[in-house]
């Protein structure tokens, strides 16, 4: 089940919190919170420690049913939406996503590009 808001704020808000968490190295670097566009960049250029592939999958696995959110990981694009249940591999499409509980406590990032995908905590 998925809907478009989490606690009264807009899904797509939870972005730049998501970054405060899992981008403060690449800030601290550079600056900005962001990589040549797409948030996923953090972890494919190796400014946030992180699982990948097979590792990543067996992380994500692992997790149990809960309140997520499902967000936007292109700069171009905003969007997020809710979900309740067990985070699906159905969400693997070939776009820039990445799904997290609202406490941020981890993350995985697909991307259009087919690498990764990534698993990090925080």
């Amino acid at each position: 089940m998925c809907s478009g808001g989490v606690n009264g704020r807009a899904a797509g808000d939870l972005a730049p919190a998501l970054a405060q968490v899992y981008a403060k190295e690449l800030h601290a670097e550079t600056g900005n919170w962001v990589l040549l566009e797409f948030d996923w960049h953090v972890f494919s250029y190796g400014k946030h420690v992180h699982q990948q592939g097979a590792a990543a999958w067996a992380e994500y696995r692992r997790l149990r049913s809960q309140s997520f959110v499902v967000l936007s990981a292109y700069s171009r694009q905003s969007f997020g939406f809710t979900c309740k249940g067990k985070p699906s591999d159905s969400l693997d499409m070939d776009l820039d996503l990445l799904i997290a509980p609202p406490t941020m406590a981890w993350t995985m990032s697909f991307n259009h590009e087919r690498y990764g995908p990534y698993f990090a905590v925080p």
